[in-house]
């Protein structure tokens, strides 16, 4: 739980400050869960690949 706080502290930090944005909540919920998003279809995509040595048509 530590971790997801401490990143979501880092984007929500860059989008306040860095990009100066006018709701950087919103941001960094959306910049947040498209990250473990993307950590997720990979592991999802290397499990397909280990099962069925062919690439899903995703």
């Amino acid at each position: 739980m530590k971790l997801i706080a401490t990143i979501y502290y880092n984007y929500y930090l860059f989008y306040r400050y860095i990009l100066k944005d006018d709701e950087p909540h919103l941001l960094t919920t959306l910049a947040l869960s498209s990250s473990f998003w993307f950590v997720l279809q990979f592991l999802v995509r290397l499990g397909f690949i280990n099962l069925y040595c062919d690439s899903p048509n995703i």
